[in-house]
């Protein structure tokens, strides 16, 4: 929503005009005489904000993570839903834990707490063709 408020660029009171008058278009200030003016637009709407949190934990020579966390809000775009997502991949406890929830309404999408070894063809485990 756009309010719009028109100010004399002279004297500085408040004037009942409309926005779009050309400048030659335009009565002098009752006040001052001046045809200079100034605009004042004030926008309101609503703003979410959405996050993202991921890390990795790493040991020097080893080529994988032995951890691996994300916490973040994504948008599954078959639905056009929010969902919160948090997933950690264990590789030294051998754990996979995935949560998935719907933002809007906490309900529950996906939960997933198994062994890593028994997680397989799914996502990023998925076998890649040879």
């Amino acid at each position: 929503m756009e309010a719009t408020q028109v100010f004399c660029g002279g004297c500085g009171v408040e004037l009942v005009e409309r926005t779009d008058a050309a400048p030659g278009a335009r009565p002098p200030c009752s006040v001052c005489g001046s045809v200079a003016r100034s605009f004042k637009a004030q926008f309101t709407g609503t703003v979410k904000l959405r996050s993202k949190f991921a890390m990795k934990a790493k040991t020097k020579g080893e080529r994988r993570p032995f951890v691996e966390q994300k916490v973040s809000d994504e948008l599954f775009r078959k639905t056009g839903r929010w969902h919160r997502v948090r997933r950690v991949i264990d590789r030294r406890g051998g754990r996979y834990f995935e949560h998935i929830e719907d933002a809007e309404t906490g309900h529950e999408v996906r939960h997933v707490d198994e062994p890593l070894r028994a997680h397989s063809g799914r996502g990023s485990a998925r076998r890649k063709p040879v």
